[in-house]
């Protein structure tokens, strides 16, 4: 799975962490509130609830939280589970909530202690607000970027056949369409655009040839978000037409988890009517209400 795609969510003392039995679950009441560290780090925010502060907008604190919450159940409530887009998730998620620079600069530096090279591709490619925030902070680590990717070992598309029983053609055609999806997507020029309608042209030709997402059980994890990425860089009426298959794949395990499915519900709700339901499309976007997202999650069997 693309690292870059699992990346979709967006001081001094910290707003009340509820952790029964510390200041923090007193900071309701005034009282001193504690500075996360490395050591309470993973405890103390899975029994964070914010509360608002007021320099900080309804709608961003409702994002903020969102996404925080979408944080806890992506670790299941175990602070074993925390993985390198967690720290980054939380990161948004803090500075969005207003809480101290202290935190937001420790869930960075735990992201990028995690993984540095995943990080440093979420910086050039996923919006964030870190370079401003926490610039201490961001630039001690993301100075050693270039030598970090530069050591990191590229797509070997033929050593990825070569162990694996697939038709060596299509992983060929699919690694070059996800090849060509990112040639110049930061800039989206006209060489982009391009490309995004061959692309389009050939994902058709693959799934009237085969008759379903080209997916994990025919590619590999590495290469299953290909087909999506076309579709999600594509039209409204694109997408609506691989939105059912696209929720297939992620029903039948051809997509590793739901996020695709996510995203793709967000890019097309927010061009149509205004509003997402994952917050995966940016701040720009509001969020539908609960029960707008409580219909579409049933539908589509979200959790």
């Amino acid at each position: 799975m693309s690292e870059i795609f699992k990346a979709c969510f967006l001081g001094a003392g910290l707003s009340a962490l509820a952790v029964p039995g510390t200041a923090a679950a007193h900071a309701l009441q005034g009282q001193a509130t504690p500075v996360l560290t490395a050591e309470n780090f993973h405890e103390t925010v899975l029994a964070y609830q914010p509360v608002r502060r007021d320099d900080v907008a309804e709608d961003v604190f409702a994002r903020g939280l969102f996404y925080l919450n979408q944080t806890k159940a992506a670790v299941s409530g175990n602070p074993d589970n925390f993985v390198h887009v967690d720290y980054w998730n939380l990161a948004l998620a803090f500075y969005a909530l207003g809480e101290p620079a202290a935190n937001t600069g420790l869930a960075f530096s735990l992201a990028f202690e995690s993984d540095p090279a995943a990080i440093c591709g979420y910086i050039d490619a996923a919006p964030h607000p870190f370079e401003a925030a926490i610039p201490e902070v961001f630039f001690a680590f993301v100075d050693d970027c270039p030598q970090i990717l530069a050591a990191v070992t590229p797509f070997d598309v033929e050593a990825h056949i070569a162990d694996h029983d697939f038709d060596a053609d299509l992983v060929r055609e699919i690694h070059q369409i996800s090849l060509d999806d990112a040639m110049y997507r930061p800039d989206l020029n006209e060489a982009q655009q391009a490309l995004d309608a061959q692309n389009q042209a050939r994902i058709d030709a693959l799934f009237e040839r085969h008759g379903r997402y080209i997916g994990r059980s025919m590619v590999g994890e590495e290469l299953e978000i290909a087909m999506f990425l076309v579709i999600q860089h594509s039209n409204i009426p694109y997408m609506r037409r691989y939105l059912p298959h696209v929720h297939a794949a992620v029903r039948e395990g051809e997509l590793s988890n739901d996020l695709a499915l996510k995203m793709l519900l967000d890019r097309i709700y927010g061009a149509t009517e205004g509003y997402q339901f994952f917050g995966s499309q940016g701040s720009t976007i509001p969020l539908a209400d609960d029960e707008t997202r409580a219909r579409i999650i049933a539908q589509y069997g979200i959790e």
